[in-house]
């Protein structure tokens, strides 16, 4: 019933057209390339900042065009000042347009775009990981981000920066709007005591099934389940839709920034850093110089997960291993369980693999998608049940007011200020 309900929907009005020139074209990356040049120059002149950000990718052309460029000029804007990519696609001019970015240092991770020693190096972390190694899907990519946080801690030591932080490209910062929304300033100004500081995440609820562009046209978020108002905990079911389990579908535990001078820095995984007790944090605060996560209640990562009905189709295409495509397909789930660490993502996995478009759409509307025709938890004569979301105005209204969900609009404002900015360099090439 819930996927014939996502079948029976129509496209709603009013829907959100993305900014900017079709996404799918990449003809402006040379002049996109310049401009986050431009853009890191100018914010150099006014705060060179000492926070910088580690990030694998495999993105391709189009992949830079509609997430990875966005993302490294929105974090510029927003006060990072150095990013170390460590590169693990197979697009040679997607590398090489990254290469050309002054405030980006580049890893190439996989031959032929890797040295020797790395890929070496590389090696012998994947068979050492004593937690995940040699394990595949999501295992594989958590050692590979571990790799590469280590290696960029080693990088931006060398390069002195003061602060680390590792996001993915489907994942913005934004501030505290009462304080700041510049993180160099955010951080900068913690406690000498304080070493990391733990920003939970806020996942992505698109509106409308078409979605070409998330950091433009998804501004609904649901909140943290630790950032949500403890009189709300019972009541967070309201913002589930479909057969999900759970308001969060994917990771609840956020993202962390490190001190680059803590002594034994070390990443735990791709959410936290550790470090040793050190007479360096000392202070009335802390005596006994522990290592002290302060968790933010304000600033927060917004993760733009599966806000596309694409990002369901690439499931196939990079989750597993190609040996796990017919357990997907025989729905043996023991199989390819092996893959993964989150039950939503193994879901996305076996109907992106099955490759019916009918059945991809209808998982996407019917689990992602918050607008008229939704399905949601309800009690029916008193027992749980699901019913059709017939004022979902009403409800996103509602949640909104009592801090289940969030409305952010400040990525869409700066991303939609720089295409701008962009559109009139490829109108005047010359200027390039």
């Amino acid at each position: 019933p819930l996927h014939e309900a996502a079948r029976a929907r129509e496209h709603p009005p009013g829907k959100i057209t993305a900014a900017g020139d079709k996404g799918n074209k990449q003809e402006s990356l040379e002049t996109r390339a310049f401009f986050i040049n431009m853009l890191w120059k100018q914010t150099a002149l006014t705060n060179r900042s000492k926070v910088c950000i580690v990030s694998v990718t495999s993105a391709d052309q189009q992949g830079l065009r509609k997430m990875v460029f966005p993302w490294i000029q929105y974090h510029l804007e927003v006060g990072v000042g150095r990013f170390y990519l460590f590169y693990d696609g197979s697009d040679e001019r997607a590398l090489q347009l990254l290469q050309r970015l002054e405030a980006v240092h580049v890893v190439p991770l996989q031959a032929p775009f890797a040295n020797q020693s790395t890929v070496v190096d590389l090696s012998n972390f994947e068979k050492g990981h004593k937690q995940w190694g040699g394990r595949p899907g999501n295992y594989a990519l958590m050692v590979k981000q571990a790799f590469a946080i280590k290696s960029a801690i080693a990088h931006a030591k060398w390069e002195n920066m003061d602060w680390i932080l590792h996001l993915d490209q489907d994942e913005l910062f934004v501030g505290d709007k009462e304080r700041t929304s510049n993180i160099a300033e955010l951080l900068h100004s913690q406690p000498r005591h304080v070493g990391s500081v733990k920003f939970f995440n806020n996942e992505a609820y698109p509106e409308q099934e078409d979605v070409s562009n998330p950091f433009d046209q998804v501004t609904l978020f649901k909140v943290n389940p630790a950032l949500c108002p403890a009189s709300m905990a019972q009541q967070r079911w309201k913002a589930v839709i479909g057969p999900n389990r759970r308001v969060i579908l994917l990771y609840g535990n956020g993202k962390s920034a490190a001190r680059l001078d803590a002594p034994g820095l070390r990443q735990a995984g791709p959410h936290e850093f550790r470090a040793d007790r050190s007479q360096r944090w000392v202070t009335p605060e802390n005596p006994d110089g522990d290592w002290v996560i302060q968790k933010s209640e304000s600033s927060t990562i917004l993760h733009y997960a599966y806000c596309t009905i694409d990002a369901v189709l690439q499931k196939a295409e990079r989750s597993c291993p190609p040996e796990y495509k017919r357990a997907a397909i025989l729905n043996d789930r023991n199989k390819t369980k092996e893959c993964f660490v989150i039950d939503f993502d193994q879901d996305a996995y076996h109907v992106a693999t099955r490759g019916d478009p009918d059945e991809i759409r209808s998982f996407f509307l019917a689990r992602v998608v918050l607008e008229p025709g939704a399905v949601g938890k309800c009690y029916k004569q008193g027992r749980p049940g699901y019913c059709l979301l017939e004022d979902v105005e009403g409800l996103k209204t509602y949640l909104l007011r009592v801090g289940l969900l969030q409305r952010s609009l400040l990525p869409q404002r700066i991303l939609r200020m720089h295409e701008r900015m962009i559109q009139n360099l490829l109108r005047v090439p010359h200027l390039l």
